[in-house]
């Protein structure tokens, strides 16, 4: 038994579709939440710049910021 052309790429393409991919794992943390990862020496210039950015508020009854700023250092 020969496989054709077609059969062959249909296979191929088939278990690169069920072996190739794997399930992404859950999001941590909050919806709004930007996890910076940087050196306490740029920490300040980052901020500074991710503030002018993405500085923005939603105003409700009680206004609140679009994004929350999480600064991490890269041993964490």
């Amino acid at each position: 038994m020969k496989i054709s052309k077609k059969e062959y790429i249909f296979l191929l393409f088939f278990l690169f579709d069920i072996f190739g991919c794997e399930n992404k794992r859950d999001a941590i943390g909050a919806d709004n939440e930007i996890r910076v990862i940087c050196s306490d020496v740029d920490k300040h210039n980052v901020r500074r710049f991710l503030e002018m950015v993405f500085n923005d508020t939603l105003f409700t009854p009680e206004p609140e910021p679009f994004y929350v700023l999480k600064f991490s250092t890269p041993n964490t």
